[in-house]
């Protein structure tokens, strides 16, 4: 029973053999009052999928509600553009059983200060933004080959975690709130080395804090106040992998982003310092101002470079759309 069913209508299990059913359509009672009517339509909807004679049911609770849908049935998370101490988390519909999960974990990363808010999803400007349901940028090369359902930050450290090894150098370039930085130093452990780098004193001040907390001796780390630009100033040939998360720091000014002229420069540098079959990691966010260049310059960057210095895969969550976050790994030839 953990399984949830949607076609005509949809299950979700309450366990003790017990299911909640849904959902029907009425627009013009919008109150929680139950009716038969209602109860019936759900009823029918089930049995169009589900035979009775070998899936019995018994109706043992019956409630109503109301509950909002957003344009193009797309879930809204964020906080309210005046009073910022309320937050939003809606918009679920009928499928709010099978997206919720997703969503829910998406947006507690985002208040952990992990991630940028996918613009799919995010409250703030929902009602300029035109539906596109085109892979981005699926037209210009095609490299669009591996779709995940999580989280595309795990799916970086899943893969970063079984290239990288105990006394491993390693770099962070773009420093945020250092979560990455803390995931990098366990990683390599007490033997390795994690290189920073980030132009915001903020970042930095975040990143030391989180690694204090945790605990992470101070030698293992070299956190550096300067442009990624400069990564070939500090980082020593054959390391094992580098990360970049490009964008805004979650939670800062929004107006201060990472800038193709330097990331170029730095993935550049990045890819000639990694050893054979290191890895680089490139979280990409279009849809904010700048960002959708800078998402287009790497991965033309990468497509170039591709068979002659790295192999290259892209991953996407399932329905993207050009303004989703997309992650491009890179494999050191």
């Amino acid at each position: 029973e953990t399984k949830r069913y949607h076609a005509n209508g949809w299950l979700a299990p309450r366990g003790g053999g017990m299911w909640k059913a849904g959902a029907n359509y009425d627009w013009e009672n919008l109150n929680s009052i139950p009716t038969e009517k209602g109860k019936e339509e759900v009823l029918s909807k089930l049995r169009t999928w589900l035979k009775e004679d070998d899936v019995p049911m018994e109706v043992i609770e019956h409630e109503a509600g109301v509950r909002p849908i957003i344009r193009n049935s797309r879930p809204l998370v964020g906080f309210h553009p005046e009073m910022p101490q309320v937050g939003f988390f809606n918009g679920l519909g009928s499928k709010g059983s099978l997206m919720a999960p997703a969503v829910a974990e998406h947006f507690a990363q985002y208040l952990c200060g992990e991630c940028a808010l996918d613009v799919d999803l995010a409250l703030e400007g929902f009602q300029f933004r035109t539906p596109n349901t085109k892979l981005p940028m699926q037209s210009e090369g095609q490299m669009v080959n591996e779709v995940v359902k999580g989280s595309l930050i795990a799916k970086a450290h899943a893969l970063l975690k079984a290239a990288i090894g105990p006394g491993d150098v390693v770099v962070d370039a773009t420093l945020g709130n250092g979560h990455d930085t803390l995931f990098l130093t366990q990683c390599v452990g007490e033997e390795g080395t994690v290189i920073g780098f980030d132009v915001q004193e903020d970042a930095l001040a975040s990143t030391r804090e989180r690694l204090d907390s945790a605990g992470v001796k101070s030698d293992v780390y070299q956190l550096y106040l300067k442009s990624h630009a400069e990564l070939s100033e500090h980082v020593p040939q054959d390391v094992s992998a580098v990360m970049f998360n490009l964008g805004y720091l979650p939670g800062g000014d929004k107006t201060k982003i990472t800038q193709w002229e330097s990331t170029g420069k730095a993935l550049r540098s990045a890819l000639a310092c990694l050893r054979k079959h290191g890895l680089l990691t490139v979280m990409c966010y279009p849809g904010h101002p700048g960002g959708d260049e800078e998402a287009r310059a790497a991965k033309c960057l990468l497509d170039e470079l591709q068979e002659e210095v790295c192999s290259v895969k892209c991953y996407q969550r399932e329905g993207a759309r050009d303004t989703t976050p997309f992650l491009l790994v890179a494999k050191k030839i």
